[in-house]
């Protein structure tokens, strides 16, 4: 229990130090590349800062949060994949969120939505991605 629940406070700090470099690329491409809010520039902004945030967060769940010692271009396939469809939910739903909420902040709309997107990707990661044995 103990290991479990320390495996979630590395992963959480590990999503933490990620989510504020996705926050921080999105906040500025969404503002300062971009002159207006569009679903071409909010998925641009998301596209590029889950990218990084992504790569980054690869190698800290790896060698820092699940240690695991499985091939490096497995796991990432893996990991890419749930990255790629976390992203895309991440932008449909602040898309949507923005639109039915009459253009409101489109940062504070994407932090809730990526807090639910955190919980999915422990348990994924966890179950899936980061999985050392492999169950018949």
């Amino acid at each position: 229990m103990m290991k479990e629940l320390l495996k979630f406070v590395k992963f959480s700090m590990a999503s933490m130090s990620s989510a504020a470099v996705d926050i921080l690329i999105f906040t500025f491409i969404s503002n300062v590349v971009f002159a207006e809010v569009s679903a071409y520039s909010l998925f641009i902004a998301t596209a590029i800062g889950r990218i990084c945030a992504t790569l980054f967060n690869f190698f800290l769940s790896k060698y820092f949060v699940f240690k695991v010692k499985i091939e490096t271009k497995i796991a990432l396939i893996k990991y890419y994949g749930l990255a790629i469809a976390k992203m895309l939910l991440s932008w449909l739903l602040v898309l949507i969120l923005y639109t039915l909420l009459f253009s409101a902040n489109e940062t504070l709309i994407k932090i809730p939505v990526d807090i639910l997107l955190f919980f999915i990707g422990f348990i994924l990661q966890k179950k899936w991605v980061f999985k050392n044995k492999v169950e018949l």
